[in-house]
């Protein structure tokens, strides 16, 4: 039988560092042999294909569906407090080890969980992060041993290294910036830099993509913080260590550890500079950067092997004998629910992710709710909707990427919109709610449906028409029969007065 592990995180949909983290350790635990059960507040695109993706030993599982849950797992990889210790302490599963995982030392979320005595281990992301909990470890009743678990490259970044592909220049000319909270300075930057070098943005809110050691080698140097950095160091790509926090800039030998103490988040050296002095410092350092590739890699291979760091924690913490756990004295099932749907909402803006929903049948009409499923996915973000779940000999019929009126980019073609709409630069603009698209055959053989798609809010839908009417002058006035003086029923005036009809006006 294989050993089973239940990971726990706040939410498993986007891109951000807990949820890599967890697709890391979840592929890891698979390699080895694992069954892996994540389990989150929210689960969704693009992350959920990505963990789907590991194969049938994965299971992921949404808060309300803990009746898919065991009743007993080798191993709780704990994380986010509120999270964890509603799993420990009110489901009545039991563990055999428990392992507590903290990545950060200024986010609530990651504050030492109430099970925390009852671990095997304790993992902080940074020397900086651990000694922010030093005084919640130290009221701890029994405190297990606790070490540094830091940001990692995966053995694949390590492979990608090449000495011949970043060879001596004097600067670069195509730079990536990858961060999740751009500051103005770093947005500033592309207009700063020499004319032929390019800027491109990548994060939540630019365009949200899967880094790879294929994207970080395609550029010359990558501006970024945190885990982005280990991985640059593995590959071969110089990288400028700044963001929201500001930072030292280029990373030499002689500061490293300094810089990974703090999980090279630029706190280590908080200097804020302007758009033109980072440009400077980005073209001037880069020859220095390039020669310091050789040193960064030998570091990196030191200190963040995750294969290495991984086996160390499981050989040590799964050597030991199971120790009996008496579960703690918890809240009731009901309060710790109250606290989880209050959590959500005060740490989770649930307007920033949409629902989509696709229809299954054997063709075109052959519609029914019960042959449907849901996926939750980030607003802005590119989607790839997964259709391996529809049965033979059943194929994707309809596909409604939103509730609500919204603008949406199918990537994938052979997609018909059937609501009223119009089409915009941005991509298809339903004017009412429940949008969907009719899914062709060919479209529905891909196997997936890509798009992007982001809401419309009442106010910017009537606007909108609004200048669709003015647009259209007296042209319109007669849409509803050719008739001058009618009426409308369709056109862009009809469609202003229905939405105005919708929404009360």
């Amino acid at each position: 039988m294989p050993k089973k592990a239940l990971i726990t995180n706040l939410w498993l949909l986007t891109r951000t560092g807990s949820e890599l983290h967890v697709l890391e350790v979840a592929r890891a635990l698979v390699r080895r042999g694992w069954e892996v059960t994540c389990y989150a507040l929210l689960v969704g695109e693009p992350l959920l294909s990505r963990l789907e993706a590991l194969g049938e030993a994965v299971h992921v599982v949404e808060l309300g569906h803990e009746e898919l849950l065991d009743d007993h797992y080798d191993l709780l990889y704990a994380q986010h407090h509120v999270v964890s210790d509603f799993v420990f302490g009110n489901l009545g599963i039991t563990f055999d080890h428990v392992i507590v995982s903290i990545l950060s030392s200024m986010d609530v979320a990651e504050l030492v969980p109430e099970l925390a005595p009852h671990s095997d281990r304790i993992l902080f992301v940074s020397e900086e992060a651990l000694e922010a909990a030093r005084n919640d470890l130290r009221a701890l009743e029994t405190c297990p041993p606790v070490s540094v678990f830091p940001n990692y490259a995966s053995r694949d970044y390590f492979d990608a290294f090449d000495a011949r592909t970043k060879p001596a220049a004097e600067a670069p000319r195509r730079v990536a910036v990858i961060s999740n909270h751009v500051p103005d300075e770093v947005r500033g930057l592309a207009d700063e830099v020499p004319s032929g070098v390019s800027v491109d943005y990548f994060g939540m809110q630019t365009r949200s993509v899967d880094v790879t050691p294929g994207l970080l080698a395609s550029y010359d140097v990558v501006v970024t913080i945190g885990r982005t950095v280990q991985q640059c160091m593995a590959c071969g790509t110089p990288v400028f260590c700044y963001d929201h926090f500001g930072g030292p800039g280029y990373l030499y030998a002689e500061e490293l550890d300094a810089h990974a103490a703090a999980n090279f988040s630029g706190r280590s050296d908080p200097r804020r500079r302007s758009a033109k002095e980072l440009a400077a410092e980005l073209m001037g350092g880069f020859a220095r950067a390039v020669s310091q590739r050789g040193v960064l890699l030998a570091y990196a291979h030191e200190h963040f092997d995750f294969d290495v760091l991984l086996d160390e924690v499981l050989g040590d913490v799964m050597a030991r004998p199971a120790p009996a756990r008496p579960l703690p004295a918890p809240r009731s099932r009901r309060e710790k629910m109250r606290m989880l749907v209050g959590y959500m909402r005060d740490v989770i803006d649930l307007n920033a992710y949409g629902a989509a929903q696709v229809f299954y049948g054997t063709g075109p009409g052959d519609i029914a709710q019960e042959r449907s499923f849901y996926v939750r996915y980030q607003y802005g973000e590119e989607v790839s909707v997964s259709l391996s779940r529809i049965p033979e000999p059943y194929r994707a019929v309809r596909f409604d990427p939103d509730d609500l009126a919204c603008v949406c980019q199918p990537i994938t073609e052979g997609l018909v919109p059937l609501r009223p709409c119009i089409q915009t630069d941005e991509g298809t603009l339903f004017l009412v709610d429940d949008p969907f698209f009719e899914v062709s055959e060919e479209a529905a053989a891909t196997g997936s449906i890509d798009f992007m798609a982001r809401p419309v809010p009442r106010g910017e839908l009537l606007e909108r028409l609004a200048r669709d009417v003015e647009s259209a002058g007296e042209k319109d006035a007669g849409a509803g029969d050719g008739t001058a003086g009618t009426e409308p029923k369709s056109g862009p005036l009809g469609r202003l007065r229905r939405a105005l009809s919708r929404s009360g006006h």
